[in-house]
């Protein structure tokens, strides 16, 4: 607990920085980054090698643009074992799954200390926003167990996080005993709940504040605006990145956290009708386990250029427009969450990449490339758990493909033809 606190410390005394000091401090921590990575990294220092890049000759941010860009599919190419720190002892590590939403879930590795690096800059942003002690915070979205600490047993910050493949009886059920006063949600998965409840929400819980992440919350706020609480604040992140940007109470856009995240939005032919418009290559700055540098993202945002009449010297960006999805209408009219749905898929080590396309309300073909060779039980055990998350009798038709057709700029796991 004492180590969650001074690390809480240090990260909000970095909000405080002047936009200077601030911008000494990300330079800082990135040169620091790009020597770690040369130093203990075999694939970062090939990378540097090929493109004549010394890692001393990476002294700000803006010197960036010496190192060439990773996608997932370059860091899928390269080894395991190159991508991690040579000093790693795995063992002492934990790991998550990416979301994804390119179709190639990718396992990310984190130290300890990266963990509790990360929780703090979660906690950080939701007490931006407004979160007190006393709050009840439930999370419907991922699970993200944790034993509970000294402060969650005193009932200083509790929080409970509803797993994403239960029942939506069962998320009714633990969200209405929970009684939170912060709903944190995937708008997908809260859109599928409140379709089951005929859009009252205030039937389950009545939070007084409104967190979404993950997807963009537009479908969410067209479909049941007037009834979701108020305020409400969009946040962005990514496995790998971390918490990179979030909405404060001004309502001027997300502020990014510059001091654990450099974020560059690079200009795309396909978004070249909309000034400024581009997408997302991040460097997460305090990873060294696994660490991100120059990784493209690839959702779509734009820089802002005004300060933030909260006066955080944090910059500011545009709510980014990745990460749609649609629903999944079930034969009844209901919907089901496809981040949840795409949730099984991904936990699969034999999945390498996929897609899901509903032909229509009873069918629904779910392509996946293969590695590791899974069996036809492997098959049938996964047809099994994807017909009973729909919770209702449609044919969910498994097609192992060689390759999966990519002609957008952002690959699209979920396609509806609805």
């Amino acid at each position: 607990m004492l180590k969650d606190l001074f690390e809480l410390r240090r990260q909000q005394a970095d909000l405080r920085l002047s936009a200077s000091a601030l911008q000494a401090l990300t330079d800082r921590r990135l040169q620091a980054l790009v020597r770690h990575c040369y130093d203990r990294v075999p694939y970062y220092r090939l990378l540097l090698d090929e493109a004549g890049v010394d890692p001393d000759q990476i002294r700000s941010v803006a010197d960036l643009e010496r190192i060439p860009v990773s996608t997932k599919q370059d860091l899928r190419r390269a080894s395991e074992a190159s991508l991690l720190s040579r000093d790693v002892d795995l063992d002492q590590c934990g790991h998550e799954f990416t979301s994804g939403s390119t179709g190639e879930p990718f396992k990310v590795y984190f130290s300890k200390n990266e963990v509790r690096r990360r929780r703090m800059v979660q906690l950080r942003s939701v007490l931006a926003v407004g979160m007190k002690p006393w709050d009840r915070l439930a999370v419907l979205g991922p699970v993200r167990w944790r034993r509970p600490g000294l402060l969650h047993r005193l009932g200083i910050f509790q929080r409970v996080n509803i797993p994403p493949l239960t029942s939506i009886e069962e998320q009714i059920d633990r969200i209405r005993a929970f009684r939170p006063s912060i709903l944190w949600a995937y708008p997908g998965a809260l859109h599928a709940l409140l379709d089951r409840i005929s859009g009252r929400l205030e039937e389950v819980c009545q939070p007084r504040m409104l967190i979404t992440s993950a997807e963009t919350p537009d479908r969410l706020l067209q479909l049941a605006g007037e009834e979701l609480p108020s305020p409400r604040f969009n946040f962005y992140g990514s496995i790998e990145a971390g918490r990179i940007a979030w909405e404060c109470p001004a309502h001027e856009g997300l502020h990014v956290n510059v001091d654990q995240v450099w974020l560059e939005i690079r200009p795309v032919q396909e978004a070249t009708s909309e000034p400024g418009l581009g997408e997302v290559i991040v460097t997460a700055l305090n990873s060294r386990t696994m660490p991100f540098l120059r990784y493209r993202l690839g959702d779509l945002t734009r820089w802002l250029g005004q300060r933030c009449s909260c006066g955080s010297a944090l910059p500011l960006i545009e709510a980014p427009r990745g990460r749609l999805y649609s629903p999944i209408h079930l034969p009844s009219g209901a919907t089901r969450s496809t981040l949840e749905f795409m949730f099984i898929l991904r936990r699969l080590p034999w999945v390498i990449r996929y897609r899901a396309i509903q032909e229509t309300r009873e069918h629904l073909i779910v392509s996946v490339v293969t590695g590791g060779g899974p069996t036809q039980e492997d098959f049938e055990q996964l047809r099994s758990e994807l017909q009973a998350y729909l919770e209702e009798p449609m044919q969910v038709e498994i097609r192992r493909v060689s390759a999966i057709d990519d002609t957008n700029h952002k690959f699209e796991t979920f396609i509806s033809h609805l």
